[in-house]
């Protein structure tokens, strides 16, 4: 029996707008993960089509959970394909798929429940394409609102709660190892 879920919108962003990800990303991941999308065409209701996730032979798909996963705009050319979930459960195999798909797609982490907000998986996001959200928010808003995540396992804390305790032993370890923690601030100057 799983918790109530969370809800947890993928969108790539540049600037003030939604843009496509990289479709053929996201068929890569589908075929990794020995999935396909079922595609309903747009209707009078729903003015933009959408697909759910099923597996390669056919049935409902169980990730770790993760039975509710769709994919809007997925025939039109003139809009931004978009996914989410309204039921994640936040279990490592959910959120493993979850980033796996974010890095293939190029799509970010919009998390409504906040705390944070914006989630941007292996730097897939610069600060200018951010831009739009940043604006009016301060400094110290932007570091706590909108974090880069570098694996599932990192979402996962991210999202549970456990993202400080994963800092403090992240910033152990590489004490240890007598390495720098990296700054993994999505709005760092490139190098």
């Amino acid at each position: 029996m799983y918790p109530m879920g969370f809800s947890l919108y993928l969108y790539k962003i540049n600037g003030d707008r939604l843009v496509d990800p990289d479709r053929e990303g996201v068929q890569k991941f589908l075929r990794r993960r020995r999935m396909h999308m079922k595609v309903f065409p747009p209707s009078s209701a729903d003015r933009s089509s959408s697909a759910t996730l099923l597996n390669e032979d056919g049935t409902d798909i169980d990730v770790d959970g993760l039975q509710d996963f769709h994919f809007s705009g997925v025939l039109e050319e003139d809009e931004a394909m978009t996914a989410g979930t309204g039921h994640a459960h936040l279990t490592a195999g959910e959120c493993d798929f979850i980033f796996d798909l974010c890095v293939s797609a190029g799509f970010m982490i919009v998390n409504p429940q906040g705390g944070p907000s914006y989630i941007v998986p292996r730097g897939n996001h610069t600060a200018e394409n951010l831009r739009a959200i940043t604006q009016g928010m301060s400094e110290e808003d932007q570091r706590q609102d909108i974090v880069a995540v570098d694996s599932g396992e990192e979402l996962q804390a991210l999202l549970t709660g456990r993202f400080q305790s994963f800092l403090d032993w992240r910033e152990r370890a590489f004490t240890r190892l007598g390495r720098t923690v990296p700054d993994r601030s999505p709005h760092r100057a490139p190098d």
